[in-house]
C-alpha cells in the first residue's frame, strides 16, 4: 500500500478549508422547489452566488445521502426555508441536524426563511410540525427525534425572514440576496476561502485590483493576457465574483461562441435582462444602459478585432468596467491596461498539483522526485498540473513511473502531452463521450447531453468531470477548455488519413468535401458543419445521407443564432432529401432549404430537433413516433403550415415557434410541456387544453395577432407575454388567480375593452401595459397589484379617470400621521414608469404628485391646460413628455431630480416657472426640449437659459474628470443669449485664445446656435447638428489642425413626425472627457473655430443664421452659478470651518476649504462605518424650498427605508451669524469674517439616515 500515491501522511501541503459552495438551500420539494425555491436559486446566481440546489429525483430516497451532509459542511452559508410541510420530511429534518452542528463546528451561517409558516410553528412545533411528529414518532426512536426537535428550535431562534400575506415574493427574494452578498462578504474579507483550490489566485488579485481602479468613477478596460490554461477566465471570474457587489450587474460572455456580427444584441439582451435579443433597439437599449447600469463586464476568449466593435457603440453607466481575455495581446490594444497572467511559481504549482494527485497531502518519500518531474512537465500550467495531477491520483508507483516516460517522448509539445495523459486512461466508451462533446455538443444542456448519448454517458460525464475533463456552468451547461477541445480534434483526426473512415466530422472543408462528392459511410456517426467557414455555396444530392446509416448527430449551422445575421453561404438541396438515418438523435440545420423531411424518416430516437429559420411546410406525415424529443426550434420557419401530433411526445419539455408566421394551429401536446414560444406567428387559437399544462413555466404569445381569445391561463405559468395581440378582445378571468407564480411582464392591445377583476395579490406583476387598448378604466382593485412598476396607458383614449373618488383622503396627506392613507385605487403602488400619453386627460388628478416613485412620467398628447404644483414631490423623477399638449399654457417648478423634460409643440405654452436643480444627479444627459411652443414669453426663454447655464455650472462643480455629461436645450427664437459672450453671423466662429486658456480650470466650451428655417421642416426622429473643432497651435509658424466631431441629437429617438417653420434656438455642452483630455495635449494653442453643419435630410432649407460661444472655467461655478440662482455666496465665510452634526452615534463632519466641502460620516455602534465625500460649496444651494417628503423625522435613527430628501429655504436677506443657540438643536456656525452684502448660510442640516444623498441648508 506504500506505493499508492493516495496513501496519506502526516504531513500536508497547507491548504484553506474547501468551500465548494456559497449558499446550501435547504427546503421541501413539494412545498417551493416550483416556485419560491427556484426563485430564490435564480436570483442567487445572476449575483454570481454559487448555491447548491439537491436535484428533483433525490428526494426520492429515504436515506440522506452522505455527499449531501458533505455538501453542507463545503457551503458557507445555509439557507433553510422553513414551510408547511418541512418537518413532514426526514430528509430535511436531517439536513437541519447537520447545519445546525456546522454552527457550533465550523461558525457556520444560517438564513431562516419562514414561507407561509409562523416562526413560532416551527420553534415549537406546533400545528403541522406537531402533525408531522405525531408520525415521525410512531417510527423512530425518542433521541432522533428529540435531535430533530432540537435542531428545529435552534434554528428558528435565529433572526430571519418571514414572509406575509402582503409582501410581494420578488421583494422578499431580493432581500434575502442582499443579506447573503452582506455576509458573504464579511466572509471574504476575513478568510480566502472563495480563493480555495485557486493557488496563486491572491496575487493575481492584488494586482488587478489596483488597475481596475474601482473608486474611479471612469468606464475603464482592462485586458488580461496569457498563453492557454494559464487561468485567464478563473482569473476573470474570480474578479466577477470578488467584486460583483460593487456593481449593478456582473456578466460573463464567452465571445467565442457568438459571431461577432451578433454580439451586440447579445449584450444588450444580458446587460438590460431583455430575453428576446433580438427585439432590442438600439438607440432605447443604449441609454437604459447609460442610465442606469453601472456594469462590471467579461468578454472572455477574444481571438478577433471583429468582436470589439461592439464595445465601440456600447455606452456603459458611470464606473462601469470591463474585461477582455486574450491569448493574443494585440487584440488587447483597446485597453487601458493589460494585465499577463504568467505561470504559477513552485510553491503554488506544487501545491496545486499535490491538491489533485494526493488530496492535498504531501507525498511520500517515494513520490516526491516523480512529483516534481510531473510538476517539470506541466510548466506551471495550472490546466496540465490539474488535468495531471487528477490522472495520477490513486495510481501506483509503476503507473507514475510509465507516465513521466511518456510524456519525455515528447518534449516539444508537453503541455498537450500532459493532457493526453489523462484521455488515454480512459475507457473506450468514455473516450467517445468526451470526443461527441469535444467535436459537436460543448455548451449544450447535460440533461440533453445525456439524452442524446444514451443512459449510460451519466456516469462517463460524471467522471470526465471528476477528471477535469469537462466543467459544468450554470446553469447545467457542459464546457470544456478550448486546450483540451483542441486536443481532442487532433485525436479524431489522427485515428485515420481518409475522410470516410472518420466517424466524427468537424472541419469544414472535410466536411464540405464529403458532402460535395457523396462520400458519406456507414462509420461516419457525428457531423459538425459549420458553413460560414466554406468558400462557397454548397449543393447536396437527394441521396447524401443514406450510407451514413448510423448517423447519430447532424449539426449544420451559420455560427449566428439570428436570422437577420445570417452568413451569405447557404446549402442547396434542388431535389429534396430522399433519406434521414433513423439512428439521428440530434438534429440541428439552421436555414434548411427543405420544404419538408423526408416521408420516410421515422424519428423514433430524436432527441433535439432545431431547424432555424428553415423553409419547412411542414415536417412530414410519417413522423408520429416522437417519443424521445425533448426540445423543437423550428423559430422564423415562415413558411411552415403544419405539425405532426405531439401529444404523444412524452418527453417533450420545449417548443419554440417563434415567427412562424403561416402556422395558424398548434396540435395537441404532452402535459409535461415546460415552455411553449409562440411570438409574432400565426396562431389563431390555442387547445382547449392548454389549461392542464401542469409544468409550464413559460408561455410567449406575444404578437400573436391573429389570436381572439385565450383558453384558461395554466396556475403555474411564471412568465406570459400577451404583448402585440392585437386582436385580443378578452382574457380568461383566472389570469388573476395565478398567485405563486413569477409573471413579471404583462400586456393587452387593442380590442381589449373590459379587464378582469384583479379579485386576487399578484406578487410578481411589475410591468402592466395597456397600451391602445379600449377600457374606460383601470383594473380593479389595482391595489393587488402590490409590486406594479410600470403602467403604460398610452393611447387609451376611452380610459377615464374618477378624479373626485381618488381625492377623497388626498386631504390627510400634509398630516404626517396619516401618510399611509393612499386612496383605495393607488395602496400599495410603487410605480417608477408611468406613461398616460393619448388618453384624452383632460385634468390631471392632484393624486399624480404624490406617486413619489416615480422615474418617468409620459403625459404627452392631452388636453389638459395645466400641471398641478405638487408635481415638484416626485422626487425621483427623471424624465417628463408633455409633448403636443396643445392647451397647457403654464410649466410649474419641476423636481430637481429632473433630467428629461420634452414639451415640444406645446403650441399654447407661454409661461415657466425656474427649476432647481439636484446636484448629485447632474451626470448623464440633460434636455429640454421646447420647439414649435410659439407663444412662449420671454420670461420663459429666461427660464430655460436659467436651467441650461445652472445645469452647466453644477456639473461643472461636482464632475470628475472621468465622467462623460451632456445638457442640451431648445425653443422658438431668433437671438442668442448674451450669455454665450462670443458671438456671429452665420454658421462658422473663431476665438482667439489666451496663452494660459487651458488653465487646469477650463471645463470645455458652451455652444448655441439660431437656427433659420425657409418655409416648413418635416422632421422624422433625429435632428443632429454636427460641431467641426478645429485648435490651431504654433510651432515655428507651422499650424496643425486637430478636428472633433460630435452630434448634438436633439430630437433623437422621438418616434413622431415633427414640423417645424419657425426659427429656433439650440444650445449645448457636450462635456466628453476624451475630448478635454485631447484638447489639452494640443497645448500651445492659439485659435479655436467652430464649423456647424445641419444633418438633415432637406438640408438646403435650414441653416445656422447666428452662433455663439462660452468658454467654461471651473471659477465661474462658484460665482455665476450663484447669481443666476439668486443663492447664498458662502465661499469666504465658512473657510477652513469644521462642523460637527449629530448624535454621539452618528456624526456628520463637514469642512469648508476652496470652495469645496469635505464631508465624513461616522456611525458608531453594532455596525460602526466612516464614509468620505466631497462636494462643491456652489452646488449644495440648488435645492427647492419644500422638505420632501413632510413626514421625514431627520433626527430619527431608524431604518427609514424612505428616498426622500431634505432642502430648505435660503436667507433672503443679509444676517450677522451669532453664537446664540438656535431652537432646532443644531449648533450655530461661528464666523469672525466681517459683515458684507453676501447673503450668508445660517446653519447646516444633514439629513442622518441619507448620507451624501441630500444636504439641508436651514433657514431658523
Amino acid at each position: 500500500m506504500a506505493d499508492i500515491a493516495s496513501s496519506s501522511s502526516s504531513s500536508s501541503v497547507v491548504v484553506p478549508s474547501s468551500y465548494k459552495y456559497d449558499v446550501f438551500l435547504s427546503f421541501r420539494g413539494v412545498d417551493t422547489r416550483k416556485n419560491f425555491t427556484s426563485h430564490l436559486y435564480a436570483a442567487l446566481w445572476r449575483r454570481n452566488i454559487e448555491a447548491y440546489i439537491d436535484s428533483e429525483n433525490l428526494e426520492r430516497g429515504e436515506e440522506i445521502s452522505s455527499t449531501l451532509l458533505t455538501t453542507i459542511e463545503e457551503s458557507k452559508l445555509s439557507i433553510v426555508i422553513f414551510s408547511e410541510n418541512y418537518a413532514s420530511s426526514r430528509w430535511c429534518l436531517e439536513e437541519l441536524v447537520r447545519i445546525v452542528e456546522c454552527i457550533n463546528e465550523r461558525e457556520h451561517i444560517v438564513l431562516p426563511v419562514f414561507y407561509g409558516v409562523d416562526p413560532a410553528v416551527v420553534r415549537h412545533q406546533k400545528g403541522s410540525y406537531a402533525n408531522a411528529f405525531v408520525k415521525l414518532e410512531e417510527r423512530f426512536k425518542d433521541d432522533k427525534t428529540k435531535r430533530w426537535r432540537d435542531a428545529l428550535t435552534a434554528a428558528a431562534n435565529i433572526s430571519g425572514y418571514s414572509r406575509d400575506e402582503l409582501e410581494s415574493e420578488s421583494k422578499l427574494v431580493e432581500k434575502i440576496v442582499e443579506e447573503v452578498l452582506k455576509k458573504l462578504s464579511s466572509i471574504s474579507n476575513s478568510t480566502d476561502d472563495e480563493l480555495t483550490g485557486l493557488f496563486g489566485m491572491d496575487k493575481h488579485l492584488k494586482k488587478m485590483e489596483s488597475l481596475l481602479c474601482l473608486d474611479s468613477s471612469n468606464v475603464f478596460v482592462i485586458g488580461i493576457w496569457g498563453m492557454g490554461g494559464i487561468g485567464k477566465t478563473t482569473l476573470a471570474e474570480t474578479v466577477c465574483k470578488r467584486f460583483s457587489s460593487q456593481f449593478e450587474g456582473c456578466f460573463f460572455e464567452n465571445v467565442s461562441e457568438v459571431e461577432p456580427h451578433h454580439l451586440r444584441d447579445r449584450l444588450f439582451s444580458k446587460l438590460l435582462g431583455d430575453k428576446n435579443e433580438e427585439y432590442v433597439h438600439s438607440n432605447f437599449a443604449n441609454d437604459r444602459l447609460r442610465r442606469r447600469k453601472k456594469v462590471l463586464l467579461v468578454l472572455d476568449n477574444i481571438t478577433d478585432l471583429k468582436q470589439l466593435e461592439c464595445l465601440g457603440t456600447l455606452q456603459f453607466g458611470v464606473g462601469s468596467r470591463i474585461i477582455l481575455t486574450s491569448r493574443d495581446k494585440k487584440l488587447l490594444k483597446v485597453a487601458d491596461a493589460v494585465y499577463e497572467v504568467e505561470a504559477l511559481d513552485f510553491k503554488d504549482a506544487f501545491e496545486l498539483f499535490c491538491c489533485k494527485a494526493f488530496e492535498g497531502h504531501c507525498p511520500t518519500t517515494n513520490f516526491l522526485k516523480l512529483s516534481q518531474k510531473a510538476q517539470d512537465h506541466a510548466q506551471g500550467n495550472p490546466l496540465a498540473l490539474h488535468v495531471l495531477g487528477s490522472h495520477l491520483h490513486s495510481r501506483s508507483l509503476r503507473e507514475w513511473k510509465s507516465t513521466l516516460k511518456k510524456l519525455e517522448k515528447a518534449p516539444d509539445e508537453k503541455i498537450d502531452a500532459v493532457l493526453k495523459i489523462s484521455y488515454d486512461a480512459l475507457d473506450d466508451e468514455t473516450k467517445a463521450i468526451f470526443l461527441d462533446i469535444a467535436c459537436c455538443l460543448d455548451w449544450e444542456d447535460r440533461d440533453l447531453v445525456e439524452e442524446v448519448l444514451g443512459d449510460d454517458s451519466h456516469i462517463g460525464i460524471s467522471f470526465l468531470i471528476e477528471k477535469s475533463l469537462i466543467t459544468i456552468k450554470y446553469p447545467n451547461k457542459l464546457n470544456i477548455h478550448d486546450l483540451l477541445q483542441q486536443m481532442a480534434w487532433k485525436i479524431v483526426r489522427k485515428e485515420t488519413k481518409e475522410l470516410q473512415q472518420l466517424g466524427r466530422l468537424f472541419n469544414a472543408q472535410d466536411v464540405y468535401r464529403v458532402l460535395k462528392n457523396n462520400e458519406g459511410t456507414p462509420i461516419m456517426e457525428v457531423i459538425f458543419f459549420d458553413i460560414s467557414k466554406i468558400p462557397q455555396d454548397i449543393c447536396l444530392r437527394s441521396n447524401v445521407f443514406e450510407d451514413m446509416c448510423n448517423l447519430r448527430i447532424l449539426k449544420m449551422t451559420s455560427g449566428s443564432s439570428s436570422s437577420e445575421n445570417c452568413n451569405s453561404r447557404s446549402i442547396k438541396v434542388p431535389h429534396g432529401l430522399r433519406y434521414l438515418p433513423q439512428s439521428l438523435r440530434y438534429l440541428k440545420w439552421s436555414h434548411c432549404p427543405l420544404k419538408s423531411l423526408p416521408s420516410n424518416f421515422e424519428a423514433i430516437n430524436l432527441v433535439k430537433l432545431h431547424m432555424r429559420d428553415s423553409k419547412i411546410k411542414e415536417l412530414s406525415a410519417g413522423i408520429v413516433h416522437l417519443g424521445n424529443l425533448k426540445e423543437i426550434d423550428l423559430s422564423y420557419s415562415m413558411e411552415l403550415i403544419k405539425l405532426p401530433d405531439l401529444s404523444q411526445a412524452s418527453k417533450l419539455e420545449i417548443v419554440n415557434f417563434r415567427v412562424c408566421r403561416s402556422l395558424r394551429h398548434l396540435p395537441n401536446i404532452p402535459m409535461d410541456i415546460r415552455e411553449i414560444v409562440l411570438s409574432h406567428s400565426g396562431i389563431e387559437a390555442l387547445p382547449s387544453s392548454f389549461g392542464s399544462l401542469k409544468n409550464i413555466v413559460l408561455l410567449d404569445l406575444e404578437g400573436c395577432e391573429h389570436l381572439k381569445s385565450l383558453p384558461n391561463i395554466p396556475r403555474n405559468v411564471e412568465i406570459l407575454n400577451l404583448n402585440w395581440c392585437r386582436r385580443l378582445e378578452s382574457v380568461p378571468s383566472n389570469i388573476v388567480k395565478v398567485k405563486s407564480v413569477e409573471m413579471s411582464y404583462l400586456s393587452f392591445y387593442e380590442r381589449m375593452k373590459l379587464l378582469p377583476e384583479i379579485s386576487h395579490v399578484m406578487e410578481h406583476l411589475e410591468d402592466l401595459s395597456l397600451e391602445g387598448t379600449r377600457i374606460q378604466e383601470l383594473p380593479q382593485p389595482i391595489k393587488n397589484l402590490i409590486v406594479l412598476c410600470v403602467l403604460d396607458s398610452r393611447n387609451c383614449e376611452n380610459l377615464k379617470f374618477d378624479t373626485e373618488r381618488f381625492n377623497t383622503t388626498l386631504s390627510d396627506l400634509s398630516n404626517r400621521s396619516k401618510l399611509g392613507c393612499f386612496p383605495s385605487v393607488l395602496s400599495g403602488l410603487n410605480l417608477t414608469s408611468l406613461d398616460l400619453g393619448n388618453c384624452n386627460i383632460q385634468e390631471i388628478p392632484r393624486w399624480l404628485g404624490y406617486l413619489t416613485s416615480l422615474t418617468e412620467l409620459d403625459l404627452r398628447e392631452n388636453t389638459f391646460d395645466r400641471i398641478p404644483a405638487n408635481i415638484r414631490q416626485l422626487h425621483n423623477l427623471c424624465g417628463l413628455n408633455i409633448s403636443r399638449c396643445k392647451n397647457l399654457r403654464h410649466l410649474p417648478e419641476l423636481p430637481p431630480s429632473i433630467r428629461r423634460v420634452d414639451a415640444g409643440e406645446c403650441t399654447s405654452l407661454q409661461t415657466i416657472d425656474n427649476t432647481k436643480l439636484l446636484p448629485s444627479g447632474c451626470f448623464g444627459l440633460f434636455e429640454f426640449l421646447l420647439y414649435n411652443c410659439l407663444e412662449m414669453e420671454q420670461s420663459a426663454r429666461e427660464s430655460v437659459l436659467i436651467y441650461f447655464s445652472s445645469l452647466v455650472y453644477n456639473q461643472m462643480s461636482i464632475s470628475s474628470w472621468k465622467q462623460s455629461t451632456a445638457a442640451l436645450a431648445c425653443y422658438p427664437g431668433h437671438d442668442i443669449p448674451k450669455w454665450f459672450s462670443n458671438q456671429w453671423e452665420g454658421s462658422a466662429a473663431t476665438v482667439t485664445l489666451p496663452p494660459d486658456w487651458l488653465d487646469k480650470n477650463f471645463l470645455g466650451f458652451a455652444t448655441c446656435v439660431a437656427l433659420e428655417f425657409e418655409g416648413s421642416i418635416e422632421l422624422r426622429y433625429q435632428f443632429n447638428i454636427s460641431t467641426k473643432l478645429c485648435i490651431k497651435r504654433s510651432y515655428g509658424g507651422e499650424y496643425y489642425d486637430s478636428t472633433v466631431s460630435f452630434n448634438c441629437g436633439i430630437f433623437e429617438s422621438r418616434n413622431r413626425i415633427s414640423i417645424l417653420n419657425s426659427n429656433h434656438v439650440c444650445m449645448w455642452r457636450n462635456y466628453d472627457p476624451n475630448i478635454l483630455l485631447y484638447l489639452m495635449n494640443l497645448d500651445p494653442a492659439v485659435e479655436a473655430s467652430f464649423d456647424y453643419l445641419i444633418n438633415i435630410d432637406s438640408e438646403k432649407n435650414i441653416k445656422v443664421k447666428r452662433c455663439g460661444i462660452h468658454m467654461i472655467y471651473g471659477q465661474e461655478a462658484g460665482e455665476e452659478f450663484l447669481t443666476s440662482q439668486h443663492a447664498t455666496n458662502v465661499e469666504g465665510i465658512c473657510q477652513d470651518l469644521t462642523l460637527s452634526i449629530g448624535s454621539e452615534s452618528e456624526k456628520m463632519s463637514i469642512h469648508e476649504c476652496r470652495g469645496c466641502f469635505n464631508m465624513e460620516l461616522q456611525r458608531l455602534g453594532e455596525n460602526p462605518f466612516s464614509e468620505q465625500c466631497t462636494i462643491a460649496s456652489s452646488s449644495i444651494v440648488s435645492y427647492s424650498k419644500e422638505i420632501i417628503p413632510k413626514h421625514h423625522d431627520c433626527s430619527s435613527n431608524s431604518n427609514n427605508e424612505d428616498n426622500g430628501f431634505f432642502v430648505s429655504e435660503l436667507l433672503d436677506e443679509p444676517e450677522v451669524m451669532t453664537n446664540q443657540p438656535e431652537a432646532s438643536g443644531t449648533e450655530p456656525i461661528n464666523s469672525n469674517a466681517e459683515e458684507s452684502n453676501l447673503r450668508r448660510i445660517k446653519c447646516f442640516n444633514i439629513c442622518s439616515c441619507l448620507p451624501f444623498l441630500s444636504i439641508n441648508i436651514g433657514n431658523l
